[in-house]
């Protein structure tokens, strides 16, 4: 609970009322150049509070918010706004016109993302780490922890399973004595700049600037092993910056653009390097990856260094028959050259050597598109367009014999003799026509084709070929209906069985549904209905139908099914109000094989399902009283969602795997959101008005894979954990209910 700040909530509930006189102008004829509101801001949440203020701020404190001013004058114009002002996510505006000579826009916003506080409730801890170091790179446990628990077994693996139980329950006891609560959240910045800058008659100079830097921690999975995996809250300290500069030419035949566009990341945490509870020095042995207790420490490279630049050009000119044909090419080049790391930090293993110590890596990117628009006569519509994306992929070969699995075991590149670049080239035609069958009705006709080349993939290339039917009918006074239908065959070809030759087969075949033969159907409808002035019907309607002939393993099928129908009416300018239903539904079929090399892999006995079926509800309500009631907005609105995943494997009848147990099923998960909004504006007289604002948010979640359960039992391994010698710290973050509601009392000034 957070209750702070009565004295001013006490203070704005008796603003005065006086002061407005009977010479005053109403409201509506006061002109006003601009306004701000003064007030306060007052939340308190039950449970996770974190996850309520998911991309907000919403702490208790003084408001100074919907700040907007604009002076206009016969040749100029200035405005700027401000929100929120003070908090994590305010935003600031500025724009400038001088008509005729330039236009330039000014943006400052900051987006928090909240992930989870370390403060107690009734959860207990929120957010917990036994590591020290947090937004360093460089995370440490307490060195009693390490020695205590590699004192129980010096040489792993355990002696004993007496040994390796007495360690488990040591570990589950110090991990949690160590634990410290933390706050998991991070704000992004983002500034940008937009100006156009006219040269002389018909030419302008165009410039884009943006710089996005975020700082703060996230949840971040490590890990030493199959048994050995840490949580930890992973540090964020990086920019990106945007620049862009382009000269372009227009008049009333057509339009010719040259410019440049550049690019660059930053990192100022370029790894990421962590204890490892059950070793306080460096060991290792052949089977060390599976319960992660050879190395002290592991380490990971975060994300490099990387620029961009690339030049372009487009090009607009209309041509007979009413058309237009347009065309835009693009060159740019990747680079990326940051330090290489070794392949282990683990001291017990030898030096692998490296073939070259940075990363050497570039890329070079051509895009183009054209297109063809025309209107023959006034019931013929022709488009065509081509669409060109190639990247080549221009970093040498990285040779590679030998690496180290988690930091733990030597290991033979059984994969190849090194990295091999992955290179694509996307290429997309489309074209279509539309003929106007009677007044306001119009059939359409189009097809589509998308090719993709890849190296370093099992399909080398596919196509996928689109026919598409459309029927619309607009500008009808009581209504208009949209609808189209389309179908899509994908073909693979080019297939490198080298790939499923190797002992990693039976983890490539589930990855290529993305290349995979597959047939779509789609079906969608958009349509809107006026009987009256005053009310008004909308519903769309949405099919799509997914099937995979050629697949025996991985992703089979996916379906989806999702309408809403929606009613709004306004039986004057002072009062509207509306309702919105919507439901989707999503199912996937996946199949698999659990099976070892040899006879197994034939045996259709092992085969499995998986059949994940997806549902979600919505609702939306709206009332608006805009003076309804004399110099008083008010305006409601209700948001509820409300979703249900669920799981479900099968088995052949003369299946041949999980016979010593009945196949359990895993329970299903259901997240229900629930909003309250609500606006009171009441204008006391020409400068002043006061008003309160209320929003309420409830979200319930029964989810196994993250809930209270889950990081009581495995998570935080207690004694005799089934499955042997296992362990997990994390940061106990979680998908957690709550329930929170925040008041904004607020004064507005006008002048």
């Amino acid at each position: 609970m957070r209750t702070r700040a009565f004295a001013l909530l006490a203070a704005l509930l008796l603003v005065p009322a006086a002061g407005a006189s009977a010479q005053d102008k109403p409201a509506s004829e006061v002109p006003n150049n601009g306004s701000v509101d003064f007030g306060g801001q007052f939340t308190n949440v039950d449970g996770d509070e974190a996850r309520y203020e998911r991309y907000r701020d919403s702490r208790d404190g003084f408001l100074l918010d919907a700040f907007k001013y604009n002076r206009e004058q016969d040749n100029w114009l200035f405005a700027t706004t401000a929100q929120h002002v003070g908090y994590r996510d305010q935003k600031y505006t500025v724009g400038v016109r001088r008509y005729g000579r330039l236009k330039a826009n000014f943006t400052w916003d900051q987006i928090p993302l909240n992930y989870s506080y370390g403060a107690s409730d009734i959860y207990g801890l929120l957010s917990a780490t036994p590591f020290s170091g947090v937004g360093t790179g460089e995370y440490r446990i307490n060195d009693a922890v390490q020695t205590t628990l590699q004192a129980i077994c010096p040489t792993p693996p355990c002696a004993t399973p007496a040994l390796g139980t007495l360690r488990q329950g040591t570990l589950y006891r110090l991990i949690n004595q160590e634990a410290h609560g933390l706050d998991i959240q991070q704000k992004r910045d983002v500034a940008t700049l937009d100006a156009t800058v006219n040269l002389m008659k018909d030419t302008n100079l165009l410039f884009h600037f943006q710089n996005t830097s975020k700082k703060g921690e996230t949840p971040w999975s490590a890990s030493f092993g199959f048994a050995a995996a840490l949580d930890l809250p992973g540090p964020i300290d990086h920019k990106t910056t945007d620049v862009g500069a382009a000269i372009e030419w227009a008049n009333a035949k057509g339009m010719a653009k040259f410019g440049w566009d550049g690019s660059w990341f930053t990192n100022n945490i370029s790894t990421l390097t962590w204890d490892n509870p059950l070793r306080a020095t460096d060991f290792t042995y052949s089977s060390a990856y599976s319960p992660g207790d050879g190395t002290s420490q592991g380490r990971m490279d975060l994300w490099p260094d990387s620029s961009m630049n690339m030049f372009s050009g487009t090009a607009t000119y209309k041509v007979p028959a009413r058309g237009k044909v347009y065309a835009n090419v693009g060159f740019s080049k990747w680079d990326q050259n940051d330090q290489l790391l070794p392949f282990t930090i683990n001291t017990a293993i030898p030096v692998i050597p490296l073939e070259r110590q940075t990363a050497e890596a570039k890329a070079d990117v051509t895009t183009f598109l054209a297109g063809y628009s025309s209107r023959p006569n006034d019931r013929l519509f022709l488009n065509a367009r081509y669409k060109l994306y190639d990247y080549q992929n221009k970093t040498p070969e990285f040779p590679v014999e030998q690496y180290v699995r988690f930091d733990q075991v030597i290991e033979e590149f059984v994969a190849g003799t090194g990295t091999e670049a992955f290179s694509y080239k996307r290429q997309y035609f489309d074209a279509d026509a539309s003929y106007t069958l009677m007044p306001f009705t119009a059939l359409r006709v189009g097809y589509s084709y998308e090719g993709d080349k890849r190296t370093f993939r099992e399909n080398d290339s596919t196509g996928d070929n689109i026919v598409k039917l459309a029927l619309d009918t607009t500008g009808w006074q009581y209504g208009m209906i949209r609808m189209q239908y389309d179908y899509a065959k994908r073909t693979g070809s080019g297939l490198d069985e080298e790939v499923f030759d190797c002992d990693e087969a039976g983890r490539a075949c589930p990855r290529t549904f993305d290349v995979s033969d597959r047939i779509r159907k789609r079906f969608s409808l958009v349509a809107s209905a006026t009987p009256t002035d005053i009310i008004s019907v909308d519903a769309t309607v949405g099919v799509f139908r997914d099937d995979r002939p050629n697949t025996e393993f991985g992703l089979l099928s996916t379906d989806g099914d999702f309408y809403s129908v929606g009613v709004t009416v306004t039986p004057s300018q002072k009062l509207g109000f509306g309702v919105t239903y919507g439901k989707d539904k999503y199912q996937a079929l996946q199949k698999s094989r659990q099976a070892n090399p040899g006879t197994q892999e034939f045996d259709a006995t092992r085969d499995w399902t998986t059949d994940v079926k997806d549902d979600v509800d919505s609702l939306y309500v709206f009332v608006d009283l805009l003076q309804a009631l004399p110099k008083t907005d008010i305006r409601y609105a209700y948001d509820w969602m409300n979703g249900g995943n669920d799981i479900t494997y099968g088995l052949n009848p003369n299946q041949t795997i999980f016979t010593a147990v009945p196949l359990k099923q895993l329970p299903g998960a259901t997240q229900e959101t629930k909003r309250s909004m609500l606006d009171l504006m009441y204008r006391l007289n020409r400068r002043f008005g006061t008003g309160v604002g209320w929003q309420y948010e409830k979200y319930d979640v029964d989810d196994w894979a993250w809930n209270q359960s889950t990081v009581n039992g495995v998570a935080l391994n207690p004694a005799n954990q089934p499955g042997g010698q296992q362990f997990l710290t994390n940061t106990r973050y979680l998908y957690r209910p709550y329930s929170g509601n925040t008041v904004y009392l607020r004064l507005r000034y006008f002048w």
